[in-house]
């Protein structure tokens, strides 16, 4: 079964370790740099892209898998990831951006360092009262 990776270190993270970096040798930000870079090292990165529409579904794409789902009248999709079937939380869910994620009817995204066996879900959100939430799908 594929692990999740659950933490991204943001730009602010590069900063903050490029602050603490530069604190004399000693000195109480040196420590925080140690205690940091030590937390840090725990952590797992995963890269988070646009990816492509097409094909459909779930499909591993260089050392990532590319999600691919139509819907035509969302106005939002989230992304849940399972470590385990019957799980009753996502160990991780990624909110689909309409700018960055979506070409057409389709919302897409690559997920780096995950491959076969992880379980998903989709929940699809749309504005027009009478549908609302759906699309919630798992699939292996």
């Amino acid at each position: 079964m594929t692990t999740v990776p659950k933490h991204v270190p943001t730009l602010a993270a590069s900063a903050k370790r490029q602050e603490l970096q530069s604190a004399q040798p000693g000195s109480l930000r040196t420590e925080q740099f140690a205690e940091y870079e030590r937390l840090l090292a725990l952590c797992e990165v995963q890269a988070v892209r646009s990816g492509v529409p097409f094909p459909l579904g779930a499909h591993v794409r260089a050392n990532g898998v590319n999600f691919a789902i139509f819907s035509r009248n969302a106005t939002g999709v989230r992304l849940d990831l399972f470590d385990q079937p019957g799980a009753a939380m996502p160990v991780r869910s990624i909110i689909l951006d309409a700018v960055r994620n979506k070409t057409g009817d389709i919302w897409h995204v690559w997920l780096e360092g995950i491959g076969p066996g992880l379980l998903y879900g989709s929940d699809a959100f749309s504005s027009v009262a009478s549908r609302g939430r759906y699309g919630s799908a798992l699939t292996p």
